[in-house]
């Protein structure tokens, strides 16, 4: 039997994250994706910060299905390039604490 799978980007429903959480599982969607360069970002979470993440997404059934993280300029631009690696490197830490394996990017 096939299961259906819908995963909602938070970002769409400008909402504060803790505000989203139950709109999306009132919906039906069993899964998120997680703007990293919105609300939440990376670099600005603590442990105790990811700690409550999960906590609220399991209060709602919910996964992480993706965070995306757009950067302004690709890889192939010198400009700046190292804080943008940097940047994605905490955004793929940030997915991999969350229990997510995808980052959507450029």
């Amino acid at each position: 039997m096939l299961t259906i799978k819908i995963g909602v980007q938070l970002a769409g429903l400008r909402l504060p994250f803790k505000k989203a959480l139950p709109r999306v599982a009132r919906m039906g969607a069993t899964a998120v994706e997680i703007d990293a360069r919105g609300e939440l970002k990376p670099r600005e979470i603590t442990r105790t910060g990811l700690r409550q993440i999960r906590k609220w997404l399991d209060d709602y059934g919910l996964k992480v299905c993706a965070v995306g993280f757009r950067t302004r300029r690709g890889y192939d631009v010198v400009q700046d390039l190292q804080p943008r690696i940097e940047a994605t490197k905490e955004a793929l830490q940030f997915a991999y604490d969350l229990g997510c394996s995808v980052v959507v990017n450029q």
